[in-house]
Parts: structure tokens; sequence; C-alpha cells
């Protein structure tokens, strides 16, 4: 039996892998929903899978590595080199975390694709998950070798809780998850190459530790000095700091970016406009073509209809299909609003920017068979709010003509 397959076998990682497989799976649950209905929600919550297991990661490996080196170790990769032995140990707790993690994967792309959502995986977001993975686990044996206390473990789940949670944000590379992917966007290639540098120093890293730890030792007890494979773990060290001061950090940055928009979407007409979606949507087309339909029907023709409704996205700003009935109808009057306004510069006239307001709220709530104006915190100048409440309690063809008199408004030239 090869030294991989008996540290495998020894791994007490192998006691973990189903509670983290049950976490993972609960996880997925509250990332868009299950089972997904498209690649870009499957593949959001494919990070939020591998939450759990970072964080488990850094902890368990930590504690490992501090055991196998307080303790001695008679397992026979211990007879190795010592940078072979961390390396044999490293892998085989990663063969026990990667495969766990692998399952609520699986399990997600399965529901997604036999619930028919157009299109395929999104593989660079899995392939996130795992580096994530290996960054922790390399980050742990390292924590474990060079601090064997028998409370490094623990230390080590609280600082992988800060990390994960708190330090490493939405915007770094190092980031636990992507909370909810949009359709209109897509993981940047720039974060994935800095996550994969990170994940190979810490590994790197993590192999050479035990050199570092006995060169340490070694200067601490007075005994002569090691030879120079000491020097490894050091550069290691370097290029580790490095990576994490140089990866970006910032709102500059971000984690996910605008996506290409295709050469072909998806289109149908809807009461003599386009409508056009995202491919991997074209199995929500209908929906999009019912609610514009509605807003032509229940605007009562206070706004002539756009030429073309497109999703977010794919030119520029449009309506969302991923939020909701009630999202999808305002964005569309958000959409079909932005055709006939007209905005002066360089300060926009008050009267002009109230009745856009008031206009927009009151087809919002007509389309969507609302009896009061939708509730969103309006904070600030809210006399738009009161306006439509105002006109809502009139008369239907008193309430039209205000309406009418909004959009002319609107619509006048500077």
């Amino acid at each position: 039996m090869t030294g991989f397959l008996i540290e495998w076998r020894r791994s007490p990682l192998r006691w973990w892998a189903l509670p983290l497989i049950g976490l993972a799976c609960l996880l997925t649950l509250s990332t868009g929903g299950f089972p997904p209905d498209s690649w870009p929600r499957a593949s959001a919550a494919a990070t939020a899978a591998g939450l759990p297991f970072v964080i488990a990661a850094l902890a368990l490996c930590a504690d490992r590595a501090a055991r196998a080196h307080r303790n001695a170790d008679t397992s026979p990769v211990s007879a190795r080199p010592p940078h072979h032995a961390a390396l044999t140990r490293l892998a085989a707790d990663l063969g026990w975390l990667l495969p766990a993690y692998a399952v609520p994967v699986l399990i997600l792309w399965t529901a997604t694709w036999r619930g028919g959502a157009p299109g395929s995986p999104w593989l660079e977001y899995p392939v996130f998950g795992m580096t994530g993975i290996i960054f922790a686990a390399g980050l742990g044996h390292l924590a474990g070798t060079l601090a064997p206390s028998r409370f490094t473990g623990l230390i080590a789940a609280t600082g992988a809780l800060v990390l994960f949670l708190f330090v490493f944000t939405q915007d770094s590379p190092l980031t636990a998850s992507v909370p909810y992917q949009a359709i209109s966007f897509r993981l940047a290639e720039t974060h994935l190459m800095w996550r994969a540098a990170a994940a190979a120093c810490a590994v790197i890293l993590a192999i050479a530790a035990p050199h570092l730890a006995a060169r340490l030792t070694a200067r601490r007890d007075g005994v002569p000095r090691l030879p120079r494979p000491a020097r490894t773990p050091l550069l290691a060290a370097g290029a580790l700091a490095g990576v994490l001061l140089a990866m970006p950090n910032n709102p500059d940055a971000p984690l996910v970016g605008p996506r290409t928009s295709p050469a072909e979407p998806v289109c149908a007409q809807a009461s003599g406009s386009e409508v056009c979606v995202w491919p991997e949507h074209a199995h929500r087309l209908k929906d999009a073509v019912s609610a514009v339909t509605a807003v032509h029907t229940r605007g009562l023709d206070i706004l002539p209809p756009a030429d073309r409704y497109t999703e977010d996205g794919l030119s520029g700003t449009g309506f969302l299909l991923d939020h909701g009935k009630g999202d999808l109808l305002a964005t569309l009057v958000t959409q079909q609003m932005d055709e006939v306004t007209v905005w002066c510069t360089p300060e926009p006239d008050p009267d002009r920017m109230l009745h856009h307001q008031a206009l927009s709220l009151w087809l919002e709530t007509r389309v969507r068979q609302l009896d009061a104006p939708p509730s969103y915190g309006h904070y600030g100048d809210t006399s738009h709010v009161d306006e439509v409440t105002r006109v809502l309690a009139l008369p239907e063809q008193e309430q039209l003509n205000e309406a009418q008199q909004w959009a002319h408004s609107v619509s006048q030239p500077c």
C-alpha cells in the first residue's frame, strides 16, 4: 500500500466528510433556492458549498499537522524526508476534502440539468471553490507544523472564521464564496489566477514547513545549524506574502465583471415589441413575454411601447428575471420610462424629476395590480410617493389624466 493510501485511511478528515457534505448542501439551499433554475445560480451555489470546507480545511489540517509534529509519528511516511511526508499528509487530507466538496456540486448540477436549464455548468466556479480549499489546507498544515500546540486546531478554526468571513471580503480573490451570480456577470479571470497563485504558494510553504520548523528548533536549542533547505520555506513564505499583498482587494477590481453580450440572444415578439433574454434564460423567455404584454395592457397606453426590451446586460440596463414577477414588471416599467424620458443637463428640472418618479411608481403600481405604491424603504424626499398615493385615490379617468400630464412633462424637450 502506498504512503498516500495509508495516510488517506489514517486521516481524521474521513470522519468529517459526511457532516461537511450535509452542511454544504444546507448552505446551497439559501443561495438562489433549490433546485437552481439556471446555470448562473447553480454556479453561485457551488461556491457557497465551499464555505464550510475552507473553514474546516484550515482548522482540521492545522490540528492534524500539530498532532503529527507533537507526537511520535509511527506511520510509514515518517521515515521519508520531511517534505515528502508533509506532501503525502496534505495530499491525503485533500483527498477527502476535494471529493467531499464535489458531492454537493454534482447534486446541484444534476438538479439544474434535470430542471431543463439551457446552457452548461460554469466550470470556473467549482474551480474557485477547490482553490480556496487547497489554500486553506496548505495554510492549516503550515500553522500546525510551526505551532504544534494542542490548541492549534481551535485557534486555526477561529482564525478561519475571521479570515473567510470578515477579512477576505467580496472584493478579494480569497473570499469564501460568490453570494449570488447575476446572469449578466461572470467571475473575473484575474481574481481566479490570483487565487490559484495563493493556493500554490500555500501548498509549497506547507510542504517546506518541516525544514523551517527544524531550523527554528535548532536555533532555539543551540545545536548546529541545519543545511540550506530552510531557504525554500523562507522563499515560499515571501512569495505567499507577496501574492497576498499584491492581489486586488478593492471595488475597482471586482470579483465578478460584466459578461460579453452573445451574438444571438434569444428573442420573441410581444404586442409588437421584441423581447430578448440571455441564452441561459431561454426557458424563461415566456415569462418575459407575458410581463411585457401585462405592462402594455395594464399601462393603458400612457407611454408608447418600446421597440425592444432586453434583459439586463444584453445592451445596458434592462429587465431582471431572477428576482420574481414583481421585480420583473418593475424593471420593465423602468426600461419603458427610459425610452421616453428626456433629462436636461447640467441640472435636472425638479418638476421633471418629480413627475418621472411619480409616473414610474404609478405605472408599477398599476401593472403589478397593487392597491398602494410598493414600499422600498424610501428616504429623503418622498413627495413622489405622497403624490402617487393621492392620485390612486382618484377616480379612474382622473388618474389617467394625471398620468398623461406626467408623461407629457418628462418627454418635453429641454
